[in-house]
Formats: structure tokens, sequence, C-alpha cells
């Protein structure tokens, strides 16, 4: 009987010492361990926080080579599943890109873990659409650029005929 009892009172504050020992037992915390560890390069950490089906997906080109920093935000959970919003900043040719996505979560016996392949999946969609914007912002600036160009191309072109006209003693054309 005493067994039972010593064997009762280990289980029940086994999750008490799990917790108090620092260990990641909320989504923000998995989350946060998770990004941290990649970002140090401590793949064999990082594997402790995602799921066993996902194992196989930490050294197959993920984490990106241009992660430079992550920000955590709000964590949208239910009973089995979590969604914390994650900004990762990423260098391109001395320009900062902020890709935001959702890491995703899933509680696998009790322990939060990340769902690599879900996270990565849509890390490739942010990436795209921040990569879109980026392109689309720069034909923007570029086409403006062209516009005040010509413009002034023009502009140029009637001073100089304007000019020839005078020189040959022609009346100005207003219409020039």
């Amino acid at each position: 009987m005493e067994r039972v009892a010593t064997g009762l009172r280990i289980a029940l504050l086994a999750p008490i010492l799990v917790m108090a020992c620092g260990a990641p037992n909320t989504p923000e915390d998995v989350a946060k361990a998770f990004w941290e560890a990649l970002q140090a390069g401590d793949h064999e950490k990082a594997a402790t926080f995602v799921t066993d089906e996902s194992l196989g997906l930490l050294g197959d080109g993920f984490p990106p080579d241009e992660m430079h920093k992550v920000l955590l935000g709000d964590v949208l959970r239910n009973d089995t599943a979590a969604l914390v919003r994650t900004s990762m900043i990423t260098r391109e040719s001395d320009v900062d890109l902020n890709v935001v996505f959702h890491t995703h979560l899933v509680l696998q016996q009790d322990v939060w873990k990340v769902d690599l392949a879900s996270t990565r999946q849509e890390l490739a969609r942010a990436t795209f659409e921040t990569g879109m914007r980026f392109v689309g912002k720069a034909l923007g600036q570029s086409v403006e650029e062209l516009g005040k160009a010509l413009e002034q191309g023009a502009a140029d072109v009637r001073d100089a005929v304007r000019e020839a006209l005078e020189e040959m003693g022609k009346p100005d054309d207003e219409s020039l």
C-alpha cells in the first residue's frame, strides 16, 4: 500500500518538477525555445521541440541561412493545437525583410511540440508573399523614377527645340 502511495505522489509531483526545472511547457515557451535553439545553431536541442514526424525536416535546408532575428507575438490556442505569431527578420542584399507567419504547435503526449511541416509550409508562403511585395514596391519605385526621368527628358527636349527655333529666328510656338 505504501508503494502505491509513493507512486501516486511521484506521479502527481512529476509535472510540477518538470515545470520547476524550467522546461518549456506552454506553446509560447516551446516556440521561443525552438527558435532560440535554431538561431544558436543547436539543431540537436531544436529537435527536442519538434514532433516526431517533423524530425527529418530540421536538416533539410531549415532554418533559412538568412534568418537574422525572430520575434514572437500573439498565440491562438485550443486544447490540442496552437499558433504563435512569428516574425522572422531576414537579410536580403543589405535589406531587412520582415516575414510574418505562424509557428504551428500540437500537443503530443501532454507536451507541446512544433509541427515543423506546417510551420515550414506557412513560412514558405509568407516568404513568397513578402518577396513579391518587396519586388512590387521596387518596381513601383522604378516606374515612378522612370516617369520622372521621362518628364524631365521631355522638358529638356522642349527647351532645346525652343532654343533652336529662337536661333533660327522662328517665332516661339506655345504648343511646344
